[in-house]
């Protein structure tokens, strides 16, 4: 077979023509796996974890990062959890776009919930838990997407996941890693009742901000819990960052939008008595 050929030479080529050959290969991998499933079980997935390879494989997949369920059922799957272990030596830009992969796996591919838990569970329990904020800050980045139905993730995999990092599971969680994943809550569209609910009897503060861009139509539905959902959260923030501050300004003038003075109160009062006025 032609392919086999191929692996072969690729096995005794130069190692400069390997660093070009190998991230081209990554980045065609589904297709390749899509003709040739059995080379590429055996030939490929093998440079994402090999320590002369791993990195120039997972440069040039991440830029694309396309795949389907028998990929990930063939071998891809363990591959990406294995790889939780070697992202610090990944620069930032990649580690992110590793994190978005895992954010559409968890959220698009058919997995049993064994393994959700498990590849969620990896942004906690590699590296002392150093990557969890980082994971929970672009998850939440690409679960505010329109094109994202918040209420499914948050039901096939958010929430258990949030839940567990509530109770401390498998790793105690920094306060900037709860305060990302509690700013997904406006996004969950049916699931904010349950998001609210859960969040009840915790206390996250505004720690991080993001732009205020949620559907103004879930208020329609959900005024009272996302009011008191912010009511509590701005309980437990101190008001000493200005870019804290001027996200919550930028916020109270999204919600008057569509809210009127009475329903916002609440709110306004909890600021008020932080010392700002709005």
């Amino acid at each position: 077979c032609e392919a086999y050929l191929f692996a072969d030479a690729l096995g005794k080529a130069e190692t400069d023509l390997l660093n070009v050959v190998q991230p081209a290969l990554a980045r065609s991998l589904c297709f390749l796996h899509s003709v040739e499933s059995e080379f590429v079980r055996e030939h490929i997935f093998s440079i994402f974890k090999e320590n002369e390879s791993f990195k120039y494989a997972w440069n040039g997949y991440l830029h694309y990062s396309i795949f389907n369920d028998q990929m990930l059922d063939d071998g891809f799957f363990d591959l990406v959890v294995e790889q939780w272990s070697k992202l610090e030596e990944l620069e930032l830009d990649l580690r992110e776009r590793f994190y978005q992969l895992v954010t559409i796996i968890l959220s698009f591919a058919r997995l049993p919930e064994w393994k959700l838990e498990k590849l969620a569970n990896q942004s906690v329990v590699t590296g002392g838990g150093r990557h969890a904020a980082e994971f929970a800050r672009e998850a939440a980045l690409i679960l505010r997407a329109p094109k994202i139905k918040g209420a499914e993730v948050w039901n096939r995999w958010l929430g258990k996941h949030f839940a567990r990092r509530l109770e401390g599971l498998p790793r105690t969680p920094s306060p900037e890693e709860l305060a990302y994943w509690a700013n997904v809550v406006p996004y969950l569209g049916e699931a904010i009742p349950s998001a609210v609910s859960l969040l009840s009897g915790y206390d996250i503060g505004f720690q991080v901000f993001f732009p205020s861009d949620f559907p103004l139509d879930v208020l329609d539905k959900y005024k009272n819990e996302l009011i008191s959902y912010y009511v509590k959260r701005m309980q437990n923030t101190e008001m000493k960052d200005l870019d804290i501050a001027s996200g919550i300004f930028d916020l109270v003038n999204y919600l008057r939008q569509v809210i009127d003075k009475n329903a916002l109160n609440p709110f306004l009062k909890e600021i008020k008595d932080k010392g700002y006025h709005v």
